[in-house]
């Protein structure tokens, strides 16, 4: 049988408090999770912290299948997702890093041929061709080379 859908929520009444779900199609009201003949060992106040506990437990369980839950031990699961997280921080920095060095070497490289073209233009030999002029400007993220 499948648990009671998510939220799960406190209703105080009085003194007391109950554990409850939204309607479902077909009830006049929520289900009752933890009703009012629950006390517990340690009264009201233990029961209002049970209350507090399962309902922040299963609504950030929320999705994920009881069997998983039951085989889950939250500490490792969250340590294996800090590592996961730290992994890909570093996989994205050393990206970020590489990234950054290929724009210096393109921005050196067109500087290099703006140079030869400007040195074979002051000897009056051709120039770079067209196909190199544009392709500069299309690195330079221009519509064409000036």
């Amino acid at each position: 049988m499948e648990h009671t859908k998510e939220p799960w929520n406190i209703r105080e009444l009085g003194d007391d408090c109950f554990i409850t779900a939204a309607i479902e199609p077909g009830m006049a009201y929520g289900p009752e999770i933890m009703g009012d003949d629950y006390t517990g060992y340690g009264g009201e106040a233990r029961k209002r912290a049970d209350a507090r506990r399962i309902v922040a437990c299963v609504n950030a369980c929320a999705g994920i299948p009881t069997e998983h839950v039951e085989r889950c031990n939250a500490i490792n699961a969250v340590d294996e997702i800090i590592k996961e997280r730290n992994a890909l921080t570093k996989e994205r920095n050393d990206l970020v890093l590489e990234v950054e060095i290929l724009v210096r070497q393109r921005d050196e490289l067109v500087a290099a041929l703006i140079r030869l073209d400007g040195w074979l233009k002051d000897r009056h030999l051709v120039g770079l061709m067209p196909d190199e002029l544009a392709l500069l400007a299309s690195v330079k993220g221009e519509k064409e080379w000036n």
